[in-house]
């Protein structure tokens, strides 16, 4: 929904740049800043660390090691489907086979790539997805 009552640059203007600057920023940043974190802790050698397993393994410990940057794209995967959902209210068919089309790439990189460590997780991971695919595409038929 678009005002064009908002003067540029009024008060109310740099307010709303304000704010959607911020989202961008904290959005975006999170997996941004996960992925610096795990590919600092590969280039110095310290993801196994007591330390650094403490605080930040989370993010990385159930990945094999050639994937451990999976967890900031799981997060873009989210804010995706988020944004879709969003921006897409107004054309439903649009947004679900969007939304569709989003699970699909997930479950066809997660069956590619196998990225955990244990077995059960990649199960659980691509039956996730495929819930997700059957769940969208039958919201698109209904």
């Amino acid at each position: 929904y678009v005002d064009p009552s908002f003067r540029c640059w009024s008060h109310t203007h740099i307010y709303m740049v304000a704010v959607s600057a911020l989202i961008l920023v904290v959005v975006l940043g999170l997996p941004l800043m996960i992925l610096m974190l795990i590919l600092r802790g590969v280039r110095f050698k310290t993801l196994h660390e007591h330390f650094t397993l403490a605080r930040y393994g989370i993010m990385y410990k159930t990945y094999r090691t050639q994937y451990l940057w999976w967890e900031p794209l799981y997060l873009l995967k989210v804010i995706i489907l988020v944004a879709i959902q969003v921006y897409g209210n107004d054309q439903p068919e649009v947004q679900g086979f969007l939304a569709m089309m989003v699970c699909s790439a997930a479950l066809a990189a997660q069956y590619f790539a196998q990225p955990f460590i244990r077995s059960r997780l990649n199960f659980l991971e691509s039956a996730m997805n495929v819930i997700s695919v059957i769940f969208t595409g039958s919201g698109n038929l209904f």
